[in-house]
């Protein structure tokens, strides 16, 4: 390998734990030692290794189908390649390339802690069950990538039927049969499908539901009876085939297009919605704060919800027991009601009345029939719309493709796309539409596709295909009007807030939303980044790990080839009444309370009082979060009081657990109010590198200069005593964060040694705005018995009225030559 880079597993950089590290290099890899710890322990790391190209470019071939042959009921798992072959005949090459092993729940073998005894493409799959902890493996299945010659020529397009449901579970099982479906939906199914697809009627796929599968292929259809399952019955499923390309549209006569209303209007879905996260009492995707979050965007009376973990899997393959799903209530999924203690984290979207979605006249292709084979019952006018159901007052984008599956697959990601083509794509799509860069639809390919919403963009893997690559595709998306309409540029000043000293480069909205309140609109249109010298980001070669309207602009230095991403600054497009609007801020967070008593109450009139001068007179607006920073509109609890006037209430006795959460709020005020000033401490530089390295820790600091340094800044800023960058000095720097301070070893230098290092931190407004006065030196004890005692209630006795109530600051020296303790070398008790 060429490299290797590492990081803990939650993905922070080894610099940020102050592990000291044994090894880490490209022949041995990577070794932490707990002995070598202050702390006695080593964080958790992960690590992976940069190869040549030619090792990383996939080898030629296909996957054959999942195979799932033995279950661990008996010895263990056997999933053995010659009897696999001998049950599946010419389903299985004889020379393998590879061999893939999931769980039957579609989980790594990694995630389960089974020891396996074999995975190879010889033997294939063994885990014997003695050889576990927990007297039990996993189930698993298996699935082997043949050379070329192996593989089927691949089809060059074709198209999926209708689904079909013409069996359910209450007889001997669900027959999908395929000449039965034939007869009773004739014309509708090909002579010889390419591919059977089977889900549940609910949507689910086959191996959700734990069901043992009787038959499913092409020849036969689909098979599942009720006598093979433990619980004694089958679940209901739908199939659909593949059928070849000349079954899907007849050509001998040009085209001729024709204007109609879409009939297709009736399928009217909202977005995919994700309010909530289980961090609280559980995932609340509740209709009532749908509505509230996203006005407009939802029918009052939906028809029908959908809900997808986040991963986009189905609710059954989590486990979960699930509170509430319907169109009244929503979704609800409580963590009290989980045996692992927390519910998955959900998406859900509604199916609206036709009248939500404004019919929309669009141009069909119309082709008249030639004979075929196969007689159709409805194919004389094949017609196809050109564009999904579009609502009020919204318009397309353009057609994106950026991307081809040239790589590791096709990926339209609508970050990309914002950041290709800034300004062209709203910031919140509505809907998205795919198709191929030749016009066909994405099911007319066969593909499995990873991502496709309007949130995300859409994503297809190459690892996905069963041909071992993803068609082309291109994207589009559905934008209010409003966007398309001419707007004058209404641009925010350029903001820096972060240098790349530490992980990275981090100018997040949230973050640059807190530190220049009523400076940047909570949903601007656009964002432009370039380097703090005004180079564009392209100019630079780093790898962006984030560049939109949603999160901000993120480099990470762990993505960087040299580990250090260039300093940037961004700026951003908001709509143009915010430019015109009266200029507003918000105050810093309040939390006067907690939910100890009858509740959480943050009244605006008791927070005024606590807090002369900073809070206007008449707030325009009240935001609510728990301290944590959760929104409260996605905590659970039912709010008593969340306006303006009173200021915000929530109280135990109303919920359910009669506990609330504990909360914070801040008001929006005008900007004249509080307009902001940055708090910067001087420069320090208390060590230099002639020892073991360059030591500017915070603890240090507030030590030998108390009241000089906040307590808990919120930036810290560094630089060489001569004024030169961190970055400019090509140092490896150990720690540099607002906890700990910086650090730089000699040790980890190829020079050998650090340059001499200066820092300073970025506190709270109110740090700057305090006045301070320090008393006198006292020096009531000496150490000629136990220690020096200068204890404050004896201070106190000693010299009445000269030490205030509650001192904010102890400074502590000697006596002879006025230095402080920390150089002293003693290790003080108190």
């Amino acid at each position: 390998s060429l490299q290797i880079q590492v990081l803990t597993t939650g993905g922070q950089p080894v610099s940020s734990t102050g592990d000291f590290i044994d090894t880490s290099d490209t022949e041995k890899g990577f070794i932490c030692k707990n002995s070598d710890q202050k702390k006695g322990r080593c964080s958790d790391y992960k690590v992976r290794f940069l190869c040549p190209i030619d090792f990383c470019a996939p080898p030629p071939g296909c996957w054959t189908d999942w195979f799932d042959r033995d279950n661990p009921s008996g010895k263990g798992d056997f999933e053995i390649l010659v009897k696999l072959q001998n049950e599946n005949p010419g389903k299985i090459c004889n020379n393998s390339l590879q061999i893939q092993v999931l769980t039957t729940g579609w989980l790594p073998v990694s995630s389960t802690g089974d020891i396996i005894d074999t995975s190879d493409t010889e033997k294939g799959f063994i885990c014997i069950n003695s050889d576990q902890k927990k007297g039990r493996c996993s189930d698993y299945q298996v699935r082997f990538q043949c050379p070329d010659n192996f593989c089927p020529p691949p089809q060059d397009t074709g198209c999926w039927t209708d689904w079909f449901d013409r069996d359910n579970s209450s007889g001997k099982g669900d027959f999908e049969i395929l000449i039965k479906l034939r007869k009773e939906n004739p014309g509708e199914i090909c002579n010889n499908p390419l591919q059977i697809q089977v889900l549940t009627i609910g949507g689910h796929p086959v191996s959700s539901t734990g069901d043992i599968i009787d038959t499913s292929d092409t020849k036969i259809g689909f098979i599942c009876k009720n006598s093979d399952q433990k619980k004694g019955r089958c679940s209901d499923y739908k199939v659909r085939f593949l059928c070849p390309p000349e079954f899907c549209a007849p050509t001998t006569q040009l085209p001729k297009s024709i204007t109609t209303i879409a009939p297709w209007h009736t399928d009217c879905w909202t977005q995919w919605f994700d309010r909530d996260n289980p961090s609280g009492p559980g995932d609340y995707e509740t209709l009532s704060a749908l509505h509230a979050e996203y006005p407009g965007k939802i029918c009052a009376n939906p028809l029908q919800i959908q809900v997808l973990t986040t991963a986009w899997h189905p609710v059954s393959s989590t486990g979960d027991i699930i509170d509430t799903s319907d169109t009244v209530t929503g979704f609800i999924c409580k963590n009290s009601l989980q045996t692992n203690g927390r519910c998955s984290n959900y998406q859900v979207r509604f199916q609206c009345p036709p009248e939500f979605c404004a019919p929309t006249t669009i141009t069909t292709t119309t082709t008249p029939c030639s004979p075929i084979t196969e007689p159709r019952l409805k194919p004389c006018i094949i017609t196809r719309p050109s564009l999904s159901t579009i609502p009020l007052n919204t318009s397309w984008t353009q057609w994106f493709d950026r991307d081809n599956p040239s790589g590791t697959g096709d990926w339209e990601t609508l970050a990309a796309l914002h950041q290709q083509y800034p300004g062209k794509i709203c910031a919140h799509p509505l809907q998205i539409q795919v198709l191929t860069t030749g016009g066909l639809p994405v099911s007319s390919t066969g593909n499995v596709i990873h991502k496709s919403d309007p949130l995300t963009g859409f994503v297809c893997k190459n690892s996905d295909q069963t041909k071992g690559k993803c068609s082309d595709f291109r994207v589009r998306f559905l934008c209010p009007s409003e966007f398309f309409a001419p707007n004058p540029d209404c641009w925010t000043q350029w903001f820096d807030r972060d240098d790349p000293a530490g992980s990275g480069d981090w100018e997040t909205l949230r973050n640059l939303l807190e530190e220049y309140p009523g400076m940047i609109c909570p949903n601007p249109v656009e964002i432009q980044a370039q380097t703090t010298a005004g180079h564009c980001v392209s100019t630079t070669g780093d790898v962006i790990h984030k560049s939109d309207t949603v999160t901000g602009f993120v480099c990470k230095n762990s993505d960087q080839q040299n580990n250090m991403c260039s300093d940037y600054r961004v700026r951003f497009r908001c709509p143009p009444k915010f430019c015109t609007r009266a200029p507003v801020c918000w105050t810093g967070w309040f939390n006067r309370d907690d939910p100890i008593g009858s509740g959480d109450w943050e009244t605006l009139n008791e927070l005024k009082r606590e807090n002369p001068g900073k809070i206007c007179p008449k707030p325009l607006q009240i935001e609510a979060q728990t301290t944590a920073g959760e929104p409260a509109s996605s905590t659970g609890d039912v709010i008593y009081k969340y306006d303006t006037l009173r200021g915000f209430i929530c109280k135990n006795c109303e919920q359910e657990n009669k506990k609330c959460r504990d909360y914070k709020v801040r008001f929006l005020c005008p900007l004249d109010f509080c307009t902001p000033s940055r708090c910067y401490t001087e420069w320090f530089d208390r060590d230099d590198p002639s020892g073991s390295g360059d030591w500017e820790t915070l603890f240090a600091l507030q030590a030998e200069h108390p009241g000089r340094v906040c307590n808990r800044p919120v930036q810290i800023q560094v630089e060489t005593v001569s004024g030169d960058s961190m970055a400019s000095t090509g140092n490896i720097i150990t720690t540099v964060d607002v906890t700990k301070g910086f650090i730089c070893k000699n040790s980890a230098q190829l020079s050998g040694k650090c340059n001499d290092f200066r820092v300073r931190f970025l506190c709270p407004q109110e740090f700057c705005d305090q006045k301070v006065c320090w008393t006198r030196w006292f020096d009531r004890d000496d150490p000629l018995d136990s220690g020096d005692w200068e204890l404050l209630c004896d201070l106190r006795k000693l010299y009445p009225n000269e030490i205030c109530e509650t001192p904010l600051y102890i400074d502590v020296v000697t006596v002879d030559t006025n230095s402080p303790i920390t150089v002293t070398g003693q290790a003080f008790h108190m």
